[in-house]
């Protein structure tokens, strides 16, 4: 995804658009599964904890610009 396609989905995403939202975790989802190993295993919950609160906090991005 080029950076201008990226800021479109971001500026959609942070408007509400639930499918730009669902873009960019699946853009992300490499780096969040990375961050889910916990003890050489993947957590289930903490990838649910990272994509609820990625969805929870893209709001305050309102005021990026």
């Amino acid at each position: 995804m080029s950076d201008e396609e990226f800021v479109t989905v971001l500026e959609k995403a942070i408007n509400g658009d639930i499918q730009s939202i669902y873009v960019i975790i699946n853009e992300y989802e490499g780096l969040i599964i990375k961050n889910c190993i916990v003890n050489d295993k993947f957590d289930e919950d903490c990838k649910s904890i990272i994509i609820e609160n990625i969805i929870k906090n893209i709001k305050k991005f309102k005021n990026y610009k």
